[in-house]
This record gives structure tokens, sequence and C-alpha cells, in this order.
């Protein structure tokens, strides 16, 4: 059993209230910010208008720290997927913007709850320094793949095992 740090908003189901009939969901601290249609920085945009499935588990992870979030294989779903690669590239955008900036809060915060005697703060580090990592390696490859075309040359076997190990990540 693992730990999540976000749920996608069509495939989630949440608790309302906890073991102890504590609300979970439904209480104002989650529900008040979740709500917030007022945002004035980019940051904010990026949190409550392109990833709000994702805003709102991390509302969830800082208003019940500890508590966390599961994953169920047996849960059954369809989904409609990206039918032209310009959708798909904007989907791709907007996630990954909404995922720098949601790992961003989540390191804002103070408590986060330990999985298997690792911290969740350093979870997140390492999920936030691998998403860098993925669109620094993606502007390399491009980058690389024109410089191979333009001189002729056969690309370098360095190149490839330095773009292996990044995407790897």
């Amino acid at each position: 059993d693992g730990s999540q740090l976000f749920t996608t908003g069509c495939f989630t189901m949440y608790r309302l209230f906890s073991d102890d009939n504590r609300p979970l969901l439904s209480c104002d601290h989650v529900y008040g910010r979740y709500a917030t249609n007022n945002v004035e920085s980019l940051h904010y945009k990026n949190l409550y208008h392109l990833g709000e499935d994702r805003m709102l588990t991390t509302l969830l992870l800082r208003a019940f720290p500890g508590m966390k979030l599961s994953f169920v294989p047996e849960a059954k779903y369809h989904t409609i997927v990206p039918d032209t690669f310009s959708v798909l590239l904007s989907q791709r955008r907007r996630w990954t913007n909404s995922t720098i900036h949601n790992l961003m809060e989540l390191l804002r915060d103070a408590k986060m709850a330990t999985v298997c005697c690792i911290s969740m703060k350093f979870l997140v580090m390492l999920d936030l320094v691998a998403t860098l990592i993925l669109l620094a390696s993606l502007v390399y490859l491009f980058v690389n793949i024109y410089m191979t075309i333009s001189s002729g040359e056969a690309v370098s076997t360095f190149a490839l095992v330095a773009l292996g190990i990044s995407v790897g990540v």
C-alpha cells in the first residue's frame, strides 16, 4: 500500500467523514479554500484553474496531515483520451504547470505524513525535481536532434546515455 500526491478529479472517491465522524471533504477550511474563484497571481491560477483536482488533494493533505491517499487497483473506469496531438500537448502543458505549482505548495507545508520511514516532503521534492528534469530532457532531446540533423554527424554515445538517464528518472 503506497501513498499518492494527488487524485484525478473524475476518477476519485472521497471519504466524507473519518472513522471518528470528523468531517473531511465537507470541513469549512477545505471547502472554503477550494471554492476560491478570485485569484490574483499566476501561481494561484495554476493551482485553482489548471489543476483544481490536484489543489483539492493538496488542501486535503494540508488539513489532515495524518491521513493518506490510496490507490484502489480494482476500481473500474473509462475515460475519453485526447484525439489530436495538439489537444494532448495542451493537456500535458496544463498538467505539468499544475504539477509544479502544487508540489511547490506541498513543500511549503510543515506537517506531512511519513511513508515507509521516508518523509513525504522528501518524496514531494523528488517528484518536483523529476518533473523539472523531464522538461529539461525534452528540450535537450530536441536541441540534440536539431544539431545532429543540421551537422550531419552521428549522435554521440554520451548524449544518448545522458538522455536515457534523465528520461529514466
